[in-house]
């Protein structure tokens, strides 16, 4: 009799810093490794890293979840990583690819690759750029949204600023803005419900593969296929 083997607990890397810059590179490795002078406590599969006016560079196994959240710093995760949550209130944060990426920043320009699942985030002030991800949740007061290749519901808005929106397969979209133009692009042949209004009616009609809700109330609306 075979017996299933114990659940591994993933590795996971905590990030707390004042300094300037925040460099974290997911490679093949084993083992969590700092170049910089910051506090490290590792307990098990969990690493925590307290940084103080400097500049570190954190490399980690491929696949790890990470933890990040900073002052004023330039955040930037290369390779391949797990899930990412990132907290700062200036800066620039970059994320080459994850799992899923939640980020909240006030005043931060947002770049994201390509995440397996959700992206979630969250600005005041900045521009927001994702290049392929399963649902998309983003909201700026003031910036340009750029969701492309997703493959899942996106829920876009800002108060001030453009949304581009490309979807990878038929998905329900919501996008609001209140002076800016949205564009959202669709694959040839999805028969979509589009809405640029209040709805007060959720469903669809028969055989609607989805429903685009947008709305802007001082811009173009475009809605495409390609």
């Amino acid at each position: 009799m075979t017996h299933a083997a114990a659940e591994v607990e993933p590795v996971s890397v905590r990030i707390s810093s004042t300094g300037n810059r925040v460099g974290v590179i997911a490679e093949k490795r084993d083992d969590v490794s700092v170049d910089g002078e910051a506090r490290v406590t590792r307990e098990g599969n969990r690493t925590t890293i307290d940084s103080v006016r400097s500049r570190i560079v954190v490399r980690v196994p491929e696949g790890a979840d990470l933890v990040l959240g900073t002052t004023s710093a330039r955040v930037e995760v290369e390779g391949r990583a797990g899930s990412v949550a990132l907290v700062t209130e200036s800066g620039r944060i970059a994320v080459e690819e994850a799992v899923s990426v939640d980020a909240r920043t006030t005043n931060a320009e947002v770049t994201v690759g390509r995440v397996v699942h959700d992206c979630r985030i969250r600005t005041v002030s900045g521009r927001v750029e994702v290049g392929g991800c399963g649902d998309a949740d983003v909201a700026t007061k003031t910036g340009r949204i750029m969701l492309n290749g997703v493959d899942g519901a996106v829920r876009a808005h800002c108060v001030s600023g453009r949304i581009e929106i490309e979807l990878e397969s038929a998905h329900d979209v919501e996008a609001e803005t209140v002076s800016g133009r949205i564009t959202v692009s669709l694959p040839h042949g999805v028969d979509v419900r589009e809405v640029t209004g209040p709805s007060l009616d959720g469903s669809k009609p028969s055989g609607c593969d989805c429903t685009v809700n947008v709305r802007s109330v001082s811009g173009r609306v475009d809605i495409s296929r390609r």
